[in-house]
């Protein structure tokens, strides 16, 4: 347990190092804020922008505070999934390819702990990144729209941080298999659309798939909150992160004792 602790504080000085723990929370943050804003200002903003004829009226239904929220969440499982992506698809690979892991790994390390390490850290930065956001979110929103529920809010963020945790342990996966981290964040942000793809086309069937949680994320804001039938789907991307953990540590031994 020692040794798995040294080398989680020598990840969190590495991201505290490349500044993660700013810029990675701060973009979750100004996506939180952008829907909110946008959805207040956008009569406004249509009708400073010139371009419609004169006597022109435009009315918008009002938006709710949870289907504004619902719409914010869309931007974290795209761009955030994204931001987070790019940030850890080097996490073992790159240092393979400098052979610091080889440097680490002669001492007496643990392969386990060498990836769940990285993996960890990763995870808890998934995790602070999705707070940020979407308290940054629930503020704009309660201050521009209207209140939102915290049960509302409790739901949907721990959705939110089990649907992006599944791809960000994919990424560290492909990062002990794989040495470019171009082709790790190409085939995670394809696997992941294919089977948002696949869920979406038999939602009825699958709603056990780990798929399915931006959706019961997004009704967590509308409905106001815990959304029914979600612990399936829950349990299965846990089962998941597992099995991608222990396969990540099984081809990375292969690979390093090989190579």
């Amino acid at each position: 347990m020692k040794q798995w602790l040294v080398l989680f504080q020598k990840e969190m000085v590495e991201c505290a190092r490349n500044y993660k723990w700013i810029w990675i929370p701060l973009v979750f943050a100004v996506l939180g804020v952008i829907q909110p804003v946008m959805m207040y200002f956008l009569p406004d903003i249509l009708e400073m922008s010139g371009s419609l004829p004169e006597g022109t009226i435009i009315q918008f239904p009002e938006p709710t505070a949870g289907q504004v929220m619902a719409d914010t969440l869309g931007d974290f499982l795209t761009l955030g999934l994204l931001v987070l992506v790019l940030a850890f698809m080097g996490t073992i690979a790159a240092e393979r390819a400098g052979g610091v892991a080889g440097m680490v790994l002669v001492k007496r390390v643990s392969f386990t702990s060498y990836v769940t390490a990285k993996w960890a850290a990763a995870a808890l930065m998934t995790v602070a990144a999705s707070v940020t956001g979407m308290l940054s979110a629930w503020y704009y929103t309660g201050q521009l729209i209207g209140p939102v529920p915290g049960a509302a809010l409790a739901a949907g963020t721990f959705l939110m941080i089990v649907g992006l945790l599944l791809p960000v342990t994919l990424t560290v996966a492909l990062s002990a298999a794989l040495r470019s981290t171009g082709t790790i964040a190409f085939v995670t942000l394809l696997l992941t659309a294919v089977f948002s793809v696949v869920t979406s086309q038999f939602g009825s069937k699958m709603t056990w798939s780990p798929g399915k949680l931006g959706d019961y994320a997004a009704a967590a804001f509308t409905q106001g909150g815990w959304p029914d039938g979600i612990w399936p789907a829950v349990a299965c991307s846990f089962i998941c992160i597992a099995a991608l953990l222990i396969a990540a540590v099984v081809i990375f031994r292969r690979k390093e004792l090989v190579g």
